[in-house]
C-alpha cells in the first residue's frame, strides 16, 4: 500500500494527484507544511503504507515532515519540481513511465480569473484520472509549457484528453499535441459544473439513472479542492461520477443530471463532500 501526502494550505502540489491516487491505489492525506499532524499519523498507523510519497518539494513538505516520518519508519519518497507543473511530471515519469494515454489540465487561473479558476476542472477531472489510471499532467492555458513538451517527446504518450474548455486549455496546445502525433480528445462545458457533468457522461453515467451513487462536491468554494482531490480514489473505488454543487445549492447543471425526470431511476446515494 502507498499512501500520498500533500500540503493541507494550497492545492498547487496535489493538482494532478488524482492520476496517482488511481494508478497506485493511493490515498491522498493533506497535512501541515510545518509538521506532521496528530490527523496523519494516525491515518498512517491505520493505513500501514509500504510506502509514502510527498507531494512537492520542501517548500510544500519540509524536510522536518519527511524525518519525521522517517523517524516513525515509513519509506519516503518525493515527486516534486520547480513548479507544480514539473511536479506532475515527474509523478508521470517516476510512476507512469510506460503510459500511453494521459489526462491534461490547466495549471493556472487567468489574470481576470478567480483563485478558483485553477482548480476547477480538476475537481471531476482528478476522479476521471483516477478511475482510468492515466497521469495528470499540466499546462499553461495559452501555450504547452516547454517542460511538459520535451517530456511528452520522450515518453510514450500518444492520446490524451483534455479537461475543460479553451480557455483552459487552447487550442494552440491542442495543435501543439497533435504535430507531436498525440491524439487529442476535449471533454469540456460551458461552466465547471457542466465540465463534471460531461466527464459523467464519458465515464458512461448520461444522468444519474446510470449510476448506482453520485459524489456531490462545492465546486464554487475557495477551499473545494481540500474535500475532491482526496475524493478520487474513493470515486475510482466506488465508481462514483463527481459533479458540483454552488456554495448554498446545486448548480442548474447539475441539477438537470440529478433531476429524477430526467433519469431512469434516481441514484441510491448522493454523497455530499
Amino acid at each position: 500500500r502507498i499512501v500520498l501526502i500533500g500540503r493541507d494550505n494550497v492545492f498547487a502540489d496535489s493538482l494532478s494527484s488524482g492520476g496517482l491516487q488511481g494508478m497506485l491505489d493511493a490515498p491522498l492525506l493533506l497535512n501541515p507544511v510545518d509538521r506532521l499532524s496528530d490527523r496523519t499519523k494516525q491515518n498512517l498507523d491505520r493505513l500501514q503504507p509500504e510506502q509514502v510519497i510527498l507531494l512537492g518539494g520542501p517548500v510544500a513538505q519540509s524536510v522536518v515532515v519527511e524525518a519525521e516520518l522517517e523517524r516513525l519508519g515509513w519509506n519516503v519518497s518525493r515527486v516534486h519540481g520547480p513548479t507544480r507543473i514539473e511536479t506532475a511530471i515527474d509523478a508521470a515519469r517516476v510512476h507512469a513511465p510506460g503510459a500511453v494515454e494521459g489526462v491534461l489540465a490547466r495549471a493556472y487561473a487567468s489574470d481576470w480569473g478567480s483563485g478558483t479558476q485553477a482548480f476547477a476542472d480538476a475537481l471531476g477531472g482528478g476522479a476521471f484520472a483516477a478511475r482510468t489510471q492515466r497521469p495528470v499532467f499540466l499546462t499553461e492555458s495559452g501555450v504547452l509549457t516547454e517542460s511538459l513538451r520535451a517530456y511528452l517527446v520522450s515518453s510514450k504518450i500518444r492520446r490524451m484528453t483534455i479537461i475543460g474548455s479553451s480557455d483552459a486549455v487552447s487550442p494552440q496546445v491542442e495543435v501543439a499535441l497533435r504535430a507531436m502525433g498525440i491524439v487529442t480528445t476535449r471533454i469540456a462545458g460551458d461552466n465547471r459544473a457542466q465540465t463534471a457533468v460531461r466527464i459523467a457522461n464519458a465515464l458512461g453515467y448520461w444522468n444519474a439513472g446510470e449510476a448506482e451513487s453520485a459524489l456531490v462536491v462545492n465546486g464554487e468554494h475557495e477551499d473545494a479542492w481540500t474535500d475532491a482531490f482526496p475524493a478520487a480514489l474513493f470515486a475510482k473505488r466506488y465508481e462514483l461520477p463527481v459533479v458540483l454543487s454552488g456554495k448554498d445549492a446545486l448548480l442548474p447543471e447539475t441539477a438537470t443530471w440529478l433531476a429524477p425526470g430526467a433519469t431512469r431511476k434516481p441514484p441510491t446515494r448522493v454523497i455530499c463532500g
